[in-house]
């Protein structure tokens, strides 16, 4: 076992505790095999995840041959035909908010259109279709349909708020692709806005204080001073974010986006400001797609608590973990470490990540 420990600014530690297993490898004459396991610790919570880059290469037994694009066009043109989300059937088949909230029942921005989620699971749950198109590759959500969104979502947020000042903590959330839990092939996104914040929002938010306590500076300013200084994770510089691979990811190729304006949610950005993050969140996505094959992601932007005070520990931020390449049958990515453990397993290196991503 060997612990490393590096300094960043601040209070930032980047800590690692490395093992090795050995085993009798039948797939090579059962001559001795060592394999390294890193425990990394998250820069700002008592949270861990293992990595270990060998389990890219274990069989799965259910996985077919056909590639994406194959199996593809024939789901997505079988799936357009019923889909409640295109032009032809939206305005039948989803639910409309009350007119006592929203006027005309739903709200709209150019091409995007929010709506009540059909079954939600918070105060408020909507949904926004992104694009009349029923299927979009990753790299073509573009800046206009990313900012179409921020825009309406800021026109919701401020709505529900000046009605229901309890309703402080929403996030805007993708799920894409089935390996990521959507439902539905057409792109869309969820919306969430309620009385208590999610678990992770109220883990981040809280321990964000705890360290502006503890050493009288920004968690999320260290974070990115430290990376740019370390130069290992830190891969892009966009209009209005700063983008790192996580230390300690989530899941597969977690990147993390940090609005450089002393800002904590998207009600006190600009217009223009909001379409530049857009503009940042679509070239990601692109590097993405084009430079490490995703496919499918989960993605949330993490505002702090709204018309609360909390820019000097908080900052606005946007994560995106890879899923699986959809096959017809595919092993999934969360197991019962992920699921139950509370402790996430990921076999690529976030510094590999960073630097295909930064090339």
């Amino acid at each position: 076992m060997k612990e490393l420990l590096e300094k960043g600014v601040g209070g930032i530690e980047f800590r690692r505790v490395i093992f090795t297993s050995e085993l009798l490898n039948p797939l090579k004459n059962f001559s001795v095999e060592t394999q390294t396991i890193e425990y990394r610790k998250d820069t700002l919570l008592e949270r861990w995840t293992r990595i270990n880059t060998s389990r890219a290469s274990r069989v799965r037994q259910t996985e077919k041959k056909e590639t994406f694009k194959q199996m593809f066009n024939e789901i997505v043109k079988e799936s357009r035909e019923s889909c409640y989300f295109c032009p032809s059937s939206l305005s039948e088949k989803t639910p409309s908010f009350p007119r006592n909230l929203i006027k005309n029942g739903r709200l709209k921005y150019e091409t995007f259109i929010m709506f009540p989620n059909l079954f939600p699971y918070a105060k408020y749950h909507c949904v926004g279709v992104l694009s009349e198109e029923h299927y979009l590759d990753l790299n073509a959500i573009s800046p206009e349909l990313l900012a179409n969104c921020l825009l309406c979502c800021k026109e919701f947020f401020k709505t529900i708020i000046a009605n229901d000042p309890k309703a402080k903590y929403c996030s805007i959330n993708l799920n894409y692709l089935p390996p990521a839990g959507a439902s539905i092939l057409h792109p869309h996104i969820q919306i969430l806005q309620d009385y208590k914040p999610t678990t992770m929002l109220k883990w981040i938010v809280e321990a964000s204080w705890r360290y502006l306590q503890t050493y009288k500076r920004c968690y999320w300013s260290d974070l990115i001073e430290s990376e740019k200084m370390l130069n290992v994770r830190f891969f892009l510089k966009g209009k209005v974010t700063d983008w790192i691979t996580a230390f300690a990811p989530l899941g597969e190729k977690e990147v993390i986006g940090i609005c450089r304006l002393n800002v904590s949610d998207i009600l006190n950005l600009e217009d223009n400001e909001l379409k530049m993050f857009a503009k940042d969140i679509s070239h990601v996505l692109s590097l993405l797609h084009s430079r490490l094959n995703v496919k499918s992601i989960n993605l949330s932007i993490f505002n702090g608590p709204l018309n609360e005070n909390v820019n000097k520990a908080f900052r606005l931020h946007v994560r995106i973990i890879a899923r699986r390449e959809p096959t017809a049958l595919y092993a999934n990515d969360r197991t019962f470490m992920e699921v139950i453990q509370l402790e996430p397993v990921v076999e690529s290196l976030p510094e590999k990540v960073a630097l295909t991503l930064r090339r």
